[in-house]
């Protein structure tokens, strides 16, 4: 049974967003970051990241934990994600890098 509080890669299945600005994510890679608080929701939901940067809520999707992809060690994907996520933040924040 896989840990839902540490990430790890995913495969989404099928993407039921109502609105899809960066195009349907069905079929993408991505990475399971954890479980969070579902916005104007009571509930927590799993988030997930693909290595271009798009989110998408395990509301709004099936997914499913992935294995190995060919030329891609899942230890990549990880990183290639978390990479994103952090561009995200940084963008987002306006962050800067400290010393």
């Amino acid at each position: 049974m896989q840990q839902l509080d540490i990430p790890f890669p995913v495969i989404i299945v099928q993407d039921f967003r109502d609105s899809k600005p960066s195009g349907d994510l069905g079929g993408h890679a991505g990475v399971h970051l954890g479980i969070y608080r579902y916005p104007g929701e009571g509930f927590s939901n799993p988030l997930i990241i693909t290595p271009g940067g798009e989110y998408i809520w395990g509301i709004e999707s099936y997914w499913r934990p992935l294995g190995q992809l060919p030329g891609l060690y899942p230890s990549d994907l990880v990183v290639m994600c978390l990479n994103a996520h952090y561009r995200n933040l940084v963008a987002g924040f306006r962050l800067e890098r400290g010393v």
